[in-house]
């Protein structure tokens, strides 16, 4: 039930003490009657109501205990049914951001699972890459309707120091509101027209990171703001009087936020959502 060598020795040891004490008093009686055979103590009636009363009362204290730490969110083993329910694995392939940007995260998936055609963000798309672009970590939830027309989420984890594999997490809880803020498809087609090696060449560290909230409003700031064509083409607009507004994917040196200006690449297109 509980996995720690601290609760169940005690349990162990009584068994062996139990087992020793039917061998020895086997043995003992085997010594003073030669013609015993074990198989007598077998047949005795009182031995099988203390087997049976054993039984009974063994099966009753831990299937109670067993039915609580099965029950939803009460005990491990709810969480380990809950694992089996609903947590899958994905073999990472298309693993480097500057081969396949984050669209191959997606295409992973796909291949083993079909996602909805129209995908929302519940809170934050967010990870981090090597200098030689290979994805070390991930976490996004994101939502939609299948073709049945059914909500849908995924909570999408991957840490390569702990495996190779994406984690898929199925059936979890969102709010379902469908706002266009939240849009994965600005994230992929402006990843994919990011020139990401100039951008990390530019600071010159080891690790990087990428973080996506939707749309957002800059107000009048315009530090690290960067608009971008399909082709890369970068526009600087220097100083406005609007309010930047964007689908904005934000390139940043992980712990020194403070210290070096994210890019922000915001993507001029012909989608209606640019």
């Amino acid at each position: 039930m509980y996995g720690r060598v601290n609760n169940t020795i005690y349990i162990l040891l009584g068994c062996i003490l139990f087992f020793i004490s039917i061998i020895i008093f086997i043995i003992i009686k085997t010594i003073k009657n030669k013609d015993y055979s074990p198989r007598e103590l077998i047949k005795l009636k009182s031995w099988k109501y203390i087997s049976i009363i054993i039984i009974i009362a063994i099966t009753s204290i831990y299937g109670m205990k067993i039915y609580e730490s099965a029950t939803n969110y009460r005990g491990k083993l709810s969480w380990v049914i809950e694992r089996l329910k609903n947590e899958r694995s994905v073999e990472f392939e298309h693993n480097n951001i500057y081969k396949y940007g984050v669209e191959g995260i997606f295409q992973d998936i796909n291949k083993k699972y079909t996602l909805p055609n129209k995908l929302y963000m519940s809170n934050v798309f967010e990870l981090e890459f090597n200098s030689d672009g290979t994805i070390t970590s991930l976490y996004t939830f994101v939502y939609g309707k299948n073709n049945d027309g059914e909500d849908k989420t995924y909570l999408i984890t991957y840490d390569k120091s702990k495996s190779k594999d994406i984690t898929l997490r199925l059936n979890g809880y969102a709010n379902f509101d469908y706002n266009d803020d939240k849009l994965i498809e600005p994230l992929i087609e402006t990843v994919n027209a990011i020139p990401f090696e100039k951008t990390t060449s530019k600071f010159n560290e080891d690790k990087y990171g990428l973080v996506y909230y939707g749309k957002r409003n800059w107000g009048y700031n315009t530090d690290g703001i960067i608009n971008i064509s399909e082709k890369g083409r970068e526009y600087y607009f220097g100083e406005v009087n609007i309010e930047t507004i964007g689908y904005t994917v934000s390139i940043f040196v992980p712990g020194k936020e403070q210290d070096i200006i994210p890019d922000r690449y915001n993507l001029i297109c012909d989608s209606k959502w640019s």
